[in-house]
């Protein structure tokens, strides 16, 4: 994906110093990171969850290239973007090793940066009762 294809895109500079850019899909809810020239790095992928009105985060890498994407602070200004974007909650699975019938399954850094990320209330599990601004009657 080039990033004029993007209906959302900014640069963010990394811990490290590296720029990169930012780009999410509106329709996929797929936010893709590449290099300054273009370089796909890793993207987050989540799925619109009706069932709890949020959007589950199913798949995180940013390791294409090697790892001085990882621990820059990337995946936690995604999650800032699509919160603020669409106004949804971020959920995620309990890392329990399966992969759910949704297909979302976190390998590698992913389940830690999803730990890390409940500890700093960007991301609920996904169960009804974790999000607090679900209706209770809709359960």
């Amino acid at each position: 994906m080039t990033t004029n294809q993007f209906d959302h895109q900014e640069t963010y500079q990394c811990r490290n110093g590296a720029e990169v850019t930012i780009g999410i899909d509106d329709e996929t809810f797929v936010a893709s990171v590449l290099t300054p020239d273009g370089k796909p790095i890793g993207r987050l992928e989540f799925n619109y969850d009706d069932r709890l009105n949020s959007l589950k985060l199913c798949w995180a890498y940013l390791d294409l290239l090697d790892n001085t994407y990882v621990h820059q602070g990337i995946g936690r200004k995604i999650l800032q973007i699509m919160i603020d974007r669409f106004d949804y909650p971020i959920t995620a699975e309990p890392d329990d090793g399966q992969t759910t019938s949704d297909g979302s399954h976190l390998t590698g850094n992913a389940p830690s940066f999803v730990a890390k990320m409940r500890e700093e209330g960007l991301i609920s599990e996904a169960r009804p009762d974790n999000l607090t601004d679900t209706p209770d009657d809709t359960w």
